[in-house]
């Protein structure tokens, strides 16, 4: 629904310009809740001000966003991914790894099926929530990384396909 729903989305905020989106206020977003043809739902519709800030305090600590994500190793993953849930609105959970492989990073998705498949390895019991579970997750993925020459993605679907 939300694809072909896209080009509406883009149109009604404004192709999204993070410069123009961080300075969304509540009146912005009560108005994007009456538009026509997007899904109205206002934690959502707040989340893209909400990241727009998110993605320029980015931009001005890295020179640049791309530069963050350039920046980016495999080894450094899940303190990656932890600053994207803590920094970003709604980007917790599977979402915002989701975000980032559309973006194109290499990104483990911490599907039930990856989950059941590195609880069967003895790497985490439950979806990795503390700095204990994402240091085994890390460990885990760098060693299969290290052995396998894999990328994180790959890694990842191996996992989900193990069980699924």
């Amino acid at each position: 629904m939300i694809e072909t729903k896209w080009p509406r989305f883009e149109e009604v905020f404004d192709g999204f310009d993070v410069g123009r989106l961080s300075m969304m206020h509540d009146e912005d977003v009560e108005r994007l809740l009456k538009a026509d043809g997007i899904v109205a739902h206002g934690p959502k519709i707040k989340s893209v001000g909400d990241n727009a800030r998110f993605l320029q305090s980015l931009g001005d600590a890295y020179g640049s966003v791309g530069a963050f994500f350039a920046e980016w190793k495999s080894g450094d993953y899940c303190d990656n991914l932890r600053i994207v849930q803590k920094g970003g609105s709604r980007l917790g959970g599977k979402t915002g790894q989701v975000a980032l492989r559309r973006i194109g990073m290499d990104t483990p998705i911490f599907s039930n099926d990856v989950i059941a498949a590195l609880q069967n390895e003895g790497v985490i019991a439950k979806m990795p929530s503390s700095n204990k579970d994402f240091a085994s997750v890390q460990s885990a993925l760098d060693q299969w990384h290290k052995g396998s020459g894999r990328p994180l993605t790959q890694i990842s679907q191996i996992l989900a396909f193990s069980v699924g």
